[in-house]
């Protein structure tokens, strides 16, 4: 829908941009490893907006791993 990928583009800082109405990276790989708090807060406005589209799933270790502690 064009207007939550709207909505999703104004609130990605940057991150994002619209390409054939769909929202896709507007910076490197790489520079959106460091963006991990921009992404959270995207996730979060979308799901006050109630437009539930961004899940960031970032690792955490020693929660992640394989192994049980």
């Amino acid at each position: 829908d064009p207007q939550t990928t709207r909505f999703v583009i104004e609130h990605a800082n940057g991150l994002l941009t619209d390409q054939d109405g769909l929202p896709v990276l507007a910076v490197s790989p790489e520079d959106v490893d460091s963006k991990d708090s921009d992404l959270v807060a995207l996730e979060v406005e979308c799901h006050l907006a109630r437009k539930p589209v961004v899940f960031v799933d970032l690792p955490i270790p020693g929660l992640d791993d394989d192994e049980p502690p």
